[in-house]
């Protein structure tokens, strides 16, 4: 795999993401944490394996001692770039693909909608600031709702977290105490 600066599609504080012949590959800074890039990974073959036509893992590799991951280049626009066409019904698209409930047998099976429309971009600092996910455990014998988007090592020990989703997680295990008495 031969990464020129010319085929750079975005860098971000962790990785930066090159069109390279067939393929995308995502180049993560040296130390990110190798779990996180296999989670990644792992998390898009679990998506392939549901049948949805997304672009599909080549393989985990390394390039210069960082972490990268290989995948399918598909053609075609991203939903960020009809967001971008049509900024004025930006709020239109984003409550039309947020969906109320998503139901999954396995934890990190919903992680993939919650990341896709769940996080909060503050554009003018161009940075993402918050996710608003509530994981919630069925068929307990006690009552279970968490944070549902892993740990935030981008923001860890920097003071600028944000408490939504673990304010959203502890309202809706309330709510589920008062329906039950």
């Amino acid at each position: 795999m031969k990464l020129e600066e010319k085929n750079l599609i975005v860098k971000r504080a962790y990785k930066s993401v090159y069109k390279c012949d067939d393929c995308i590959v995502k180049v993560f800074n040296e130390g990110h944490p190798k779990s996180d890039v296999f989670n990644e990974a792992l998390n898009t073959a679990r998506v392939e394996e549901t049948g949805l036509d997304i672009p599909k893992v080549k393989e985990v590799t390394q390039i210069d001692r960082k972490w990268a991951i290989a995948i399918e280049y598909k053609t075609g626009k991203t939903l960020e770039d009809m967001m971008e066409s049509d900024m004025k019904n930006l709020e239109k698209y984003m409550e039309e693909t947020r969906p109320d409930i998503v139901v999954v047998m396995y934890h990190d099976q919903g992680h993939i909608p919650l990341k896709t429309v769940g996080f909060v971009y503050d554009r003018e600092k161009q940075e993402w600031k918050a996710v608003e996910g509530v994981n919630v455990t069925l068929g307990l014998p006690i009552i279970r709702a968490s944070v549902d988007h892993g740990t935030d090592f981008y923001h860890a020990g920097k003071g600028n977290g944000n408490e939504r989703s673990l304010a959203n997680a502890i309202a809706y295990a309330a709510s589920f105490c008062r329906s039950k008495s």
